[in-house]
């Protein structure tokens, strides 16, 4: 992943989701900060995952569910790492303590016949450390990742290389990384988001972006315009 490749995929995100409007509404409800020990909170979350499409969480089952999350919560909790930590500074007994809260979280009951699973366990994570733990879904997936504990750390290492590429182009560029979301036009989302963002475009919904050619042939118009 190029910061070009970034940047375009983004755009499309941020032009033809409505995404952003739920993640930002969740961002609201919980005040930008997700207690799992409120109820509030929890059916804020649970709504959340409604929206991008868990169905496993049936609206009849939510108060089992909300429970049955503050349970594990409470118990994994110290596993998690603390807020703020990004992913490229996680070490590898902190990436081994995820992909045990990732996999104790999964088979949480998210309502009568139906686990958490895979998706809605990454997601979870990634609304209690934005800024440490990318959200998946099956296309992302894919034949890389079974959707195991073991895949699940290999998505993060994954992602973690993603990042220090981007780091790579951003400091040739004179950029901080960290400034990569407001310079994307994408302030609410964490440097994981973004390449959530770019996943979801190019891998679940197959929108590649364009190549340097296209972009030189497109630049060469956009001059010849003006």
């Amino acid at each position: 992943m190029r910061l070009y490749e970034l940047a375009c995929a983004c755009y499309v995100y941020a032009g033809f989701t409505n995404f952003d409007k739920t993640y930002c509404d969740f961002l609201k409800q919980t005040k930008y900060s997700l207690d799992m020990q409120s109820e509030t909170h929890r059916e804020a979350l649970l709504k959340w995952l409604n929206d991008f499409g868990c169905r496993q969480f049936e609206k009849k089952y939510y108060k089992q569910a909300s429970q049955n999350l503050r349970v594990w919560y409470e118990e994994d909790r110290h596993l998690l790492p603390p807020l703020g930590r990004t992913l490229l500074v996680l070490s590898d007994d902190e990436l081994d303590n995820a992909k045990i809260v990732y996999n104790n979280l999964m088979n949480i009951k998210a309502s009568i016949t139906k686990s958490v699973g895979p998706t809605g366990a990454a997601k979870i994570l990634f609304t209690l450390r934005k800024d440490a733990f990318p959200p998946w879904d099956g296309a992302i997936r894919g034949n890389r990742y079974d959707g195991s504990l073991e895949s699940y750390k290999k998505f993060l290492i994954a992602t973690k290389h993603q990042l220090l590429q981007l780091e790579r182009e951003c400091v040739a560029y004179g950029i901080a990384l960290a400034e990569l979301p407001e310079l994307l036009g994408r302030s609410s989302s964490s440097l994981v988001k973004l390449v959530d963002e770019y996943n979801w475009v190019t891998i679940t919904r197959g929108c590649l972006p364009p190549t340097l050619d296209e972009l030189e042939t497109w630049y060469q118009w956009a001059r010849q315009a003006s």
